[in-house]
């Protein structure tokens, strides 16, 4: 499981399934590594995120001002290729030196598509009007695209200090110690060194061709590492261009059918053992600050709060977090800045300020019915970017009173989303998830059924009463329309696409439950398309072998819960074990009753490495405080930990 994270973007709270799928290092090099060639398979080309904020840049410094009718790109532009769509409106490129010193432009004022290359010890930085007196960042349709030239070689990895690094090639050759890129038609390279932050291997998948490497540890001193038949290990913080030719090194003209070989068999991915040696570094902070009692609860961006309002600004001088939800008591950390503490409710209006211009260490207590947001700035106000913020913001793993224990190994998931209404349970209604959300938990989960006319909703039952007409209605004998007239426990009923976008847009995962083998591919399709891939789960029934293969045919890391209400514990374990792959996560996913707490901790030494305990259904707190040390996720319709910790205190 994940967050997206989008939501990294997000403290790492459930180790084993957080530390592959979102937002720390690991993760997000090997999702990007092994994009799929289907995401690429309409524009082979890959859109890279940008992110706009309200302004202009100075045309002579280049340095940020204010302005209402042009937006700019938060951050720079690296060395690298990119074509430029500006769909009509006008764009901007500003060039700088490595420093951030101004060195001219790239485009003036360009309204048609482009391609440019920012050369290496270069960045640029994106300007966009549209001839309107009040432009804004939701009005952007600028389009900025990296060419893709293998299944998983043409990536873009946000890696530390927030850089996208390229890796493309192109009819060429690389030759000299000074590794100079020349026109050549028989052989293809890279035109613009790249980056590895981390050792990665380069496969090389097809005996008719070799490799050259040439690597620096500057970016200016280059060392040839000769030609290569086979893969071959990229290092760790060194700049490389790479060569590819025919294994008889030919001066005949690459074809066409050759050229899409090469780009088809060259591609970069993290050596497993490097992987898990990562992991275990992780695993071994995180555990040092679990045991100190504290853990990382927030995430830097960068803008300033109204101290009367609650309205943001861009301002360039502070860094804010999101929302953080109440339920304990949060520990600020200056860390020689000074922070400044905003309270709100529930419906995200603000409601106080505390703890004004702190610069020494300072806590908060939060209620259930509260959120924050904490603002930092540093001491002479001046710039400040979220990569230069030092102030920490954390949660004691211990609560006052029944003092739990929170297990940074184990999220909450909503079960059908949260009863905002007061009903028994939410019955998968669109609302319901807006308020787990709200209410702290990590995930939703749903249930999956299919309309007459092919289009997925989500309802525990195969059918319901419609509450106006009192009549029974049975899902898959009616079509979508149909079903969208019905008074649905008081709402519409909602599609799986509604609910997966909710849960995007608010932070959490999805549990995918009731699904069948016919399903997979739309499901697939639909997650996909709302770059939800790496946060659902997709639960299986112990003993559907079938149903669990073509899933991770479609995707080999997809996350899978394994649940029965009859069977065993073993045989979750077993069945569990027997859908790992060594890319996935999978949970052990039975009903808390099939096993003592006690038991799930003998039992866990049966586990896969990849296989990790969940448990369902637990609406009583005491039961899943009992539980929460050995297991890594709860699946409750009313409990997350902010409400756990609520229950047992009162």
């Amino acid at each position: 499981m994940s967050t997206t994270y989008q939501q990294l973007e997000p403290v790492i709270s459930a180790l084993d399934e957080r530390i592959k799928k979102t937002g720390d290092e690991i993760s997000e090099l090997k999702e990007d590594l092994s994009v799929s060639a289907e995401k690429f398979a309409a524009t082979g080309e890959y859109a890279i995120p940008c992110f706009y904020e309200q302004g202009n840049l100075n045309g002579i410094t280049g340095q940020p001002i204010n302005a209402n009718n042009a937006i700019r790109l938060q951050d720079f532009l690296p060395s690298g290729i990119y074509r430029v769509i500006p769909n009509g409106q006008r764009v901007y490129v500003y060039k700088f030196l490595a420093d951030g010193t101004r060195d001219g432009s790239l485009q003036w004022g360009t309204t048609t598509e482009f391609t440019m290359i920012v050369p290496n010890e270069r960045k640029v930085r994106i300007v966009v009007m549209n001839g309107k007196s009040t432009f804004t960042p939701s009005e952007c349709e600028v389009v900025i695209m990296s060419p893709r030239y293998s299944v998983a070689a043409n990536y873009f990895i946000n890696y530390s200090l927030g850089k996208y690094v390229p890796f493309v090639l192109y009819l060429g050759n690389v030759s000299s110690t000074a590794a100079n890129f020349d026109v050549s038609t028989y052989r293809m390279a890279t035109p613009i060194q790249f980056y590895i932050p981390a050792d990665l291997e380069l496969h090389f998948d097809n005996t008719n061709y070799k490799v050259y490497a040439w690597n620096s540890t500057d970016g200016q001193a280059w060392t040839g590492r000769g030609w290569c038949e086979n893969n071959i290990v990229l290092y760790a913080h060194n700049f490389y261009k790479l060569v590819i030719a025919r294994a008889s090194l030919s001066t005949d003209p690459l074809t066409e059918n050759e050229i899409n070989a090469i780009k088809e068999t060259t591609y970069l991915e993290i050596p497993e053992e490097k992987l898990y040696e990562k992991i275990s570094v992780l695993r071994e902070t995180i555990g040092q600050s679990f045991l100190s009692g504290y853990y990382v609860a927030a995430e830097w961006e960068r803008g300033n709060i109204s101290g009367l309002t609650g309205a943001e600004d861009l301002t360039t001088n502070a860094c804010r977090t999101k929302f953080l939800n109440g339920g304990g008591t949060y520990v600020i950390n200056p860390n020689g800045m000074k922070t400044y503490i905003h309270v709100y409710d529930l419906n995200g209006t603000r409601t106080d300020g505390k703890n004004w211009g702190n610069t020494t260490v300072n806590t908060i207590d939060v209620d259930d019915e509260h959120m924050i947001r904490v603002v930092v700035m540093r001491l002479d106000n001046s710039a400040l970017s979220p990569a230069e913020v030092t102030a920490t913001v954390s949660v004691p793993v211990g609560r006052t009173g029944n003092s739990i224990v929170k297990n940074e190994n184990c999220v909450f998931l909503c079960h059908q989303g949260y009863p905002y209404d007061g009903r028994s349970t939410n019955n998968n209604r669109l609302n319901g998830y807006i308020e787990a959300a709200k209410r702290g938990f990590d995930w939703g989960e749903c249930d999956i059924k299919r309309t007459s006319d092919g289009a997925y909703v989500c309802c525990h039952d195969a059918s319901f009463v419609d509450e106006t007409s009192n009549q029974t209605i049975v899902i898959a004998e009616h079509t979508l329309e149909e079903l969208k007239a019905c008074n649905y426990y008081g709402t519409q009923i909602a599609t799986l696409e509604e609910v997966m976008t909710v849960c995007k847009n608010y932070g959490l995962g999805l549990g995918l439950d009731q699904l069948a083998l016919a399903w997979v591919d739309d499901i697939y399709d639909i997650a996909r398309r709302l770059s939800m891939l790496d946060n659902i789960a997709w639960f299986v029934s112990v003993g559907a072998t079938g149903l669990a293969e073509a899933i991770l045919a479609k995707d080999d890391r997809a996350t899978i819960m394994v649940l029965s209400s009859t069977a065993t514990l073993a045989e979750h374990i077993t069945f569990a074990n027997s859908c790992c792959n060594g890319k996935n996560i999978v949970y052990a996913y039975p009903p808390y009753s099939q096993g003592t707490p006690t038991e799930f901790a003998t039992a866990a030494s049966t586990l896969n490495r990849d296989a990790l305990f969940a448990i369902w259904i637990v609406d009583d707190p005491q039961t899943a405080k009992n539980y929460l040390p050995y297991v890594s996720a709860i699946c409750s319709n009313v409990l997350s930990y902010n409400s756990l910790g609520y229950y047992l205190d009162a």
